[in-house]
């Protein structure tokens, strides 16, 4: 894994006072994905949403590794913050916040992973990748961005979730991510490697229609998070911030109150 230096990444500053929370999004995100979340959970700290590399607004890097990632946060921890922060990272942020939480073990208050185990994944998204690798120069508007992806993606929420890394230039859109470095990417196949043991706080959550987590994951979960708590919402997919918002919040708001998952 991993080989380029660090590099200084974007962020959103969602507000409240307390200890550091910080979100990391998933492939394909950024932080602006988690604005509505991260509002709520202002009530219990300080919180901020990271654009990680290749994504957002942060640099774009001809390598996108786990240690790449974990160096990056790494990095603006040490620069942004003075006390120990709680992790938060759905899908690949997760998989971040996990290789951080094992390797920094000490610089951790707390762990919070969505949908996503420490193991291998082979999830196949060239589909995505070739919706992002359109060519939107001429493109007068969303809806005409929505028309040219429609064949390569039929499905409108998806659509709309890659939508969000359109935006608008003189001469019509542009994409925001790096789909070169992201099609290269190891990053699902680096998580099973990942090795040591975080003994803090720690909560996975799954969705209940997500094969993200499953009951065969366990075992490996706990292992390297012996403290972590697992909770399943039900009916929920992959993306529990949009689709099971008022769940996710009553999960995150006990956990981040108590320590404890409801």
């Amino acid at each position: 894994m991993g080989g380029a230096a660090p590099v200084d990444l974007a962020h959103s500053d969602f507000g409240g006072r307390g200890g550091p929370i910080l979100i990391l999004h998933g492939l394909f995100g950024s932080s602006r994905n988690w604005r509505t979340l991260g509002g709520h959970l202002s009530r219990y700290g300080r919180v901020y949403g990271l654009d990680l590399r290749n994504h957002g607004q942060s640099p774009h890097t001809d390598t996108h590794t786990l240690s790449d990632l974990t160096a990056d946060l790494n990095a603006w921890i040490t620069r942004n913050l003075t006390e120990n922060p709680v992790l938060m990272g759905h899908s690949m942020g997760g998989a971040v916040g996990m290789a951080y939480a094992l390797a920094h073990a000490d610089s951790v208050a707390g762990l919070i992973v969505i949908d996503i185990a420490p193991r291998r994944y082979f999830t196949d998204h060239s589909r995505e990748i070739r919706a992002l690798r359109l060519d939107l120069a001429g493109a007068g508007s969303r809806d005409e961005i929505d028309s040219r992806m429609r064949p390569l993606i039929p499905d409108a929420d998806v659509r709309r979730f890659l939508q969000t890394n359109a935006e608008r230039t003189d001469h019509g859109f542009r994409w925001r991510v790096n789909t070169d470095a992201l099609a290269a990417s190891p990053v699902l196949e680096d998580l099973g490697a990942l090795e040591g043991r975080y003994g803090g706080r720690t909560l996975f959550v799954a969705g209940g229609a997500s094969d993200y987590i499953t009951e065969a994951d366990l075992p490996r979960i706990r292992s390297l998070f012996p403290a972590a708590r697992v909770r399943t919402v039900d009916g929920a997919g992959h993306w529990l911030h949009h689709t099971a918002t008022s769940a996710l919040e009553e999960i995150l708001g006990e956990f981040l109150t108590t320590g404890e998952s409801a």
